[in-house]
């Protein structure tokens, strides 16, 4: 699913909803605790590590939400798109004027 609607629409014009823990810091250290209260946020596909056409992994950029960092981990695309069917999370196109 996920795949096909990046072929089709290009991974910039997907937009994925999920829940994510807050970045905190100490010093240069950033990280996070599975105690953090997750938060919602919309997230963009990032394709620097993995490209979502190789149909294995796929990466996201952080997002803020109410003034805390979402740094999302990157998913198994057949683990984000069971979440999606169950309700977990989301995915949505935008700008559909620019799709060629």
């Amino acid at each position: 699913m996920i795949c096909e609607l990046a072929k089709q629409y290009g991974v910039e014009n997907l937009r994925f909803t999920l829940k994510e823990a807050p970045l905190q810091s100490c010093g240069f250290i950033c990280y996070t605790t599975s105690s953090d209260e997750l938060f919602e946020g919309e997230f963009e596909v990032s394709e620097e590590r993995y490209r979502v056409i190789d149909n294995y992994k796929i990466g996201f950029r952080p997002a803020i939400v109410d003034g805390y960092v979402l740094a999302p981990r990157p998913y198994y695309i057949m683990d984000l798109e069971a979440m999606i069917r169950d309700g977990y999370a989301s995915v949505r196109v935008v700008n559909m004027d620019q799709v060629a």
